[in-house]
């Protein structure tokens, strides 16, 4: 193992630590000062903390490359990508650690600037962020590159600076081809705004239990044929037209992170229990709260999407990933239940004490094990 556990566990538990204390700041703090302070906390040590990381997740070691040789894995068809590459390897000529700092900056930075439209939910949103999103984040590097314009789009959006709006959402789909799934979304969500026609939450949960219950994911292979079909050449999306050829292997079972690692993982029942109870939480919840404040319509739905994709995919990593690409919106819209939704006192300490147990329970249980990248920082190399 490259790495030590001990000061992989200490940093990241000071990180989050930190990001409770700033994101209870944020949230209850009157002065703009405070505000900022905090949030300039949680950029710096974020940034550092992620960006110094050395060979974690499959993603890394290919980025390493790019950061330091011209010649290594460029993707042609995704300019902005190419030109943030370029300024930071031959323009600037950052270290390879350097880039990475970069790339997560502009997560943070970017998430931070929602965080900012709703800063009573920061107290959940800042840790949750950490905790739910933090490993696809050092896992789908290039892809939480265009996940921060993504977030760029959303703060410019609820700005009603269209113009700015649009002009992030096209440079998403220029970092990563995969982004046009996330803009079709956006465009989806906005234009035809579904809440208006959703007339009771218990609907949406209804149908989530629906996908839970019966669907399987071996169900995907009868659509495999139609999707090898698909020529995506228009789009100039060379990489996806790979997976889109060789769909019987990305789209099933076969290409899922249990198949692809030998390994069978079974949830428990406790597990789906706490799963069932946070994802209607958030479905049913999340919903009221769109009615009050119009701002969490693209973050509740896009949250909605997500977990229903995250159920129909399974442990499938190619449709993990388009999942990330909604979900990175979960943390603010659990947050912002809290504050916005009228609820019962005893059924609003119940739920909040029940997810916060669980998330505590579920990262101290995991303090213990070595992860599947390992735990390894730029010294440890």
């Amino acid at each position: 193992m490259i790495g030590d556990l001990f000061t992989y566990n200490i940093i990241r538990t000071s990180l989050l630590i930190i990001l409770i204390i700033c994101g209870y700041s944020i949230s209850t703090s009157q002065k703009k000062s405070n505000i900022q302070i905090s949030i300039a906390i949680v950029i710096i040590l974020f940034s550092l903390i992620e960006g110094l990381r050395w060979n974690r997740g499959p993603d890394y070691f290919n980025n390493y490359l790019m950061l330091t040789s011209s010649t290594s894995g460029i993707v042609k068809e995704e300019p902005l990508f190419l030109a943030i590459l370029t300024i930071l390897r031959d323009i600037l000529h950052m270290p390879y650690w350097g880039g990475f700092i970069f790339y997560s900056f502009l997560y943070i930075y970017s998430f931070t600037l929602v965080v900012k439209k709703f800063p009573k939910a920061a107290v959940w949103a800042l840790p949750l962020m950490f905790l739910t999103t933090v490993a696809a984040h050092e896992n789908f590097i290039r892809q939480f590159i265009g996940v921060s314009f993504l977030l760029f789009a959303y703060n410019f959006y609820i700005k009603r600076q269209k113009g700015l709006t649009v002009l992030c959402l096209i440079c998403v789909f220029n970092v990563h081809t995969s982004g046009l799934f996330a803009l079709a979304c956006f465009a989806l969500i906005a234009i035809t705004k579904p809440d208006l026609y959703i007339k009771k939450p218990i609907y949406l949960v209804l149908v989530y239990l629906a996908f839970y219950f019966l669907w399987d994911v071996s169900y995907l292979g009868d659509y495999t044929s139609y999707l090898e079909n698909l020529d995506l050449g228009g789009v100039g999306a060379e990489n996806m037209q790979g997976y889109v050829d060789n769909a019987e292997r990305w789209f099933t079972e076969e290409g899922s992170i249990s198949s692809l690692n030998g390994i069978e993982l079974k949830a428990s029942t406790i597990s789906i229990v706490i799963e069932l109870i946070r994802n209607c939480t958030i479905i049913y919840f999340g919903l009221l709260a769109v009615r009050i404040d119009k701002r969490l319509r693209i973050p509740y739905w896009f949250t909605y999407l997500a977990i229903l994709i995250f159920v129909i995919g399974g442990d499938i990593e190619l449709i993990e990933r388009l999942g990330w690409w909604l979900y990175i919106f979960m943390p603010i819209v659990l947050g912002a239940i809290w504050n916005t939704v009228p609820m019962n006192k005893k059924l609003k300490f119940s739920l909040s004490a029940f997810l916060i147990l669980t998330y505590a329970y579920a990262y101290i249980m995991g303090l213990s094990k070595i992860p599947f990248s390992g735990c390894a920082f730029i010294w440890d190399r």
